[in-house]
């Protein structure tokens, strides 16, 4: 519809711009034409998690989201840097977390997707089947979630269904220390070698690929 959606890391908030010419409902609030107005967050920081789950997503807590996204249902995902977590707003506004466990660390390969731990992830993209594609950024990996009903694979990887796992880097995630060194470059995605370096961002294109912005 052209309305405008932004990641307000710094105010702890999702903020949409309606561009249309009447007042339009957005998860669950209302938003006059040619405005701007919270629709995620209330500010504050996530203290005592889950820091709003089952409650309109505009008084829930969300600290410092870092990236956006809608899947194929409409719902809008919300990566939040400092929570370690994904959280899903519905169109009545509802807010739940749907992957990550509000620690930092690196845990929760072949396990559900809301019992794993990622580190302070600023990159969220989708598939076309809306399966999660994270940078998780200070991990040094790229970790996909399947919600499909059944397993996927992805760059050679099993992912059992609802499970995280990852696809490029490999435990414990590892720094390429020198940028001109190939760190990994020529083989598989997930072998030892691979090593990142503060990924920040993940796209796919038509065919399935992945783009990695390897900060």
């Amino acid at each position: 519809s052209g309305n405008l959606y932004i990641a307000d890391s710094g105010n702890n908030r999702v903020r949409v711009v309606n561009n249309q010419s009447a007042t339009t409902t957005i998860a669950g609030v209302s938003v006059p034409a040619n405005s701007i107005l919270t629709i995620v967050g209330n500010g504050a920081f996530c203290l005592v998690p889950p820091c709003g789950d089952g409650q309109a997503a505009n008084q829930a807590q969300v600290s410092a989201p870092s990236d956006l996204a809608f899947d194929n249902a409409g719902n809008l995902l919300v990566l939040a840097y400092q929570d370690s977590v994904i959280r899903k707003v519905v169109s009545s506004g509802t807010i739940s977390t749907v992957a990550g466990n509000f620690n930092n660390g690196y845990t929760g390969d072949n396990t559900g997707a809301t019992n794993a731990s990622l580190n302070q992830p600023l990159g969220l993209g989708l598939d076309a089947a809306a399966n999660f594609y994270i940078a998780d950024t200070a991990n040094n990996v790229v970790r996909v979630v399947n919600n499909q009903a059944s397993q996927i694979k992805v760059a050679g990887v099993t992912i059992a269904a609802g499970q995280i796992n990852t696809v490029v880097g490999s435990f414990p995630g590892i720094a390429c220390a020198v940028s001109t060194n190939l760190c990994g470059d020529g083989v598989a995605a997930n072998d030892p070698t691979v090593q990142m370096n503060g990924p920040s961002g993940v796209v796919l294109d038509a065919s399935g690929n992945i783009y990695i912005a390897d900060t």
